[in-house]
């Protein structure tokens, strides 16, 4: 749960926003990594993500099995994942203030 909702207890936009965010993260890595990355990161999980991303290594955190079924990623679905990846991020809070869900809805639209 997000922050706010931790200290306050109060469910707004952005505590949706945030529980997508790491669904949109689950999404990307899947389920079981997701949660062994998680574990074995000491709660740093999310910045683990960001620096595989920022060091090129996006294909080291996907999910396997998705890679698999997906058998060559063009450069094109790369960087729609990798967009992708960076609204999870601001769902959670890493890059800026928490977007409301109706604007996240709007920049999921533009993946299709």
């Amino acid at each position: 749960m997000d922050d706010d909702f931790k200290i306050n207890h109060i469910i707004s936009e952005k505590t949706d926003a945030y529980g997508f965010g790491i669904f949109m993260q689950k999404l990307l890595t899947g389920e079981e990594r997701f949660h062994e990355l998680w574990h074995h990161s000491n709660n740093k999980f999310p910045s683990l993500l960001s620096k595989s991303i920022e060091d090129g290594k996006m294909n080291e955190i996907m999910d396997p099995k998705m890679l698999e079924n997906m058998h060559e990623v063009t450069d094109e679905e790369l960087h729609q994942m990798e967009a992708f990846f960076v609204l999870s991020e601001r769902c959670i809070g890493l890059r800026g203030e928490v977007p409301k869900m109706m604007q996240v809805a709007k920049e999921l639209k533009k993946f299709s």
